[in-house]
This record gives structure tokens, sequence and C-alpha cells, in this order.
């Protein structure tokens, strides 16, 4: 998951350990967008009507996020740097204690990890206006992509991958790497994972590396863009 691997090294000045040296990728094995959400009697109804109310009243319109420092505080960081717009962060303790708040309206809007808003935005209590995906997801059919609508080049996506210490024995890695892409062929975890709002996306060993090193790079640059730090 991208927030130990590829943000906390940018935002956390004393965290212990370096994904890069310390850590070797395997595989990813299943990747999943963000939902930008809002309360179902919002009258936001879509990406633009976000940035209407935002430039309407810098710094005033407020957003939840599960934790400073998580991958959607970041996500939409870099999304109100792109449009050039100014939010007010409001920081909880985990998705189970933001959510609340935004369907009673004491938020305005949020970035989630998609399965924990699903549950909501399927219940009718919350609205979904866009995920943040290259591609739209076949779980929230009919809601555009962030990328669609103004911001070519926007995409991020919870990744599910497996990583090993760095010193582990390259015929280990191999071995994950083979069993997961076998386990990946399964309906039965194809489906467990598409109730998650995640799709199976299976990546090797080299190609994920190199996507984890795509991913270090831009949440360094957001993070130096935005000035996000955890102490």
């Amino acid at each position: 998951i991208p927030a130990g691997i590829t943000i906390a090294p940018h935002i956390y000045p004393k965290l212990g350990y370096n994904p890069i040296t310390d850590l070797t990728p395997i595989c990813n094995f299943a990747t999943s967008p963000l939902v930008l959400v809002v309360p179902n009697e919002s009258p936001l109804h879509s990406v633009k009507d976000v940035l209407v109310a935002a430039r309407a009243q810098p710094g005033r319109l407020s957003y939840a996020s599960n934790g400073s420092g998580s991958l959607p505080h970041l996500a939409t960081e870099w999304f109100a740097s792109e449009a050039h717009i100014s939010l007010a962060h409001i920081p909880y303790r985990g998705s189970a204690q933001a959510l609340p708040d935004l369907v009673a309206g004491r938020t305005a809007m949020m970035i989630d990890i998609i399965v924990s808003a699903l549950p909501l935005i399927e219940g009718g209590r919350l609205r979904a206006l866009a995920v943040t995906g290259a591609q739209p997801t076949t779980r929230l059919p009919g809601v555009p992509t962030v990328a669609s609508s103004g911001f070519p080049g926007f995409a991020c996506d919870q990744w599910y991958g497996l990583f090993a210490p760095a010193a582990t024995p390259l015929a280990l890695l191999k071995k994950i790497d083979d069993d997961v892409r076998e386990v990946s062929q399964s309906a039965s975890l194809r489906g467990q994972m598409w109730q998650r709002g995640a799709e199976i996306q299976y990546i090797g060993r080299a190609p994920f590396a190199e996507s984890v090193k795509r991913d270090w790079l831009r949440w360094q640059q957001v993070a130096k863009a935005t000035g996000a730090r955890v102490e």
C-alpha cells in the first residue's frame, strides 16, 4: 500500500526505515482507485462544482481525511495543487471517524479509500463525484475520473503489493512472485477484491519495482509542493 512505502519517507522526518534500500518489491496483485465523495444533500454534484465553491471562498471549503500523511490526504493535496485551489484540511483518526461527520455535513468533501466509502455510497448517504484512477472502475459505474474532469494525467491508485527484506534470496522472491501470479487468476480472489472496490492487476517484480519508483518520485514532488509534513 503506497502510504508506508512511497509517501511516508517524504513527510515523516524520523521514519526509521528506508523502503527503497531496506525492502525489495516482489509483485503487485490488485489496485483500487480512491473516490471523491460529498454528503448526499450537498449542492456539489461534480468536480467542477468543487472548483467553483473552493474558488468562491479560498481556504474555507473543508475536506476530511483519514489521517495526516495518509494516501487520501496527499491525494487531496495533489488535487488542490493541480486545481490551484486552497482547501481546509480536517484530519481524523481513520475513515470510521471521518465518514460520520462527512455524512452529517460537518465537512464538505473527502477523497477516501473506496472500500470505506462504498457502503455509504450504495446506501444513498454519500454521492460519488469522481474516482482517482486512470480509468473508471466497474465498482462505481457511471462515476467519472478526476482526469476526465479537467485534470489529464491525474491518476492515483491504492495498490496492493508484496515486499520482502532487501537481503531475501532471489529464489525465494521468484517463488513468491510465481505463487501470487497463479493465485491472481482465482475467480474467488477476483470476487473478493471486487467487493472491496479493487480489481486484480498482477504486475511482476521488475515492472512493479519501476512503478514503485515512479510513485516515490511523484509523492516526493507532491510533498515538496504542498509542504505536507507529519511531526
